[in-house]
């Protein structure tokens, strides 16, 4: 977190003269960013799961509930 705060602002400072390479270089860190991040972060599915929570019915009364009585 330090690094991204206080390092990638000197790095975005070194492409101000160069804003079609900045947005490119950018574009390269969040496409490598969000490869790791779906790597890293693997989810099992839940694809065959079944729900034992009951549906509740939709009713006005409980929209009334949203809103405070006074």
């Amino acid at each position: 977190m330090a690094l991204g705060n206080n390092g990638f602002n000197v790095i975005g400072a070194l492409f101000l003269s160069q804003f079609r390479l900045g947005f490119i270089v950018f574009g390269i860190f969040t496409f490598a960013g969000v490869l790791i991040a779906t790597l890293i972060v693997h989810e099992p599915s839940n694809l065959d799961e079944t729900s034992t929570k009951k549906k509740e019915k939709f009713s006005l009364k409980n929209v009334k509930l949203i809103f405070p009585s006074w």
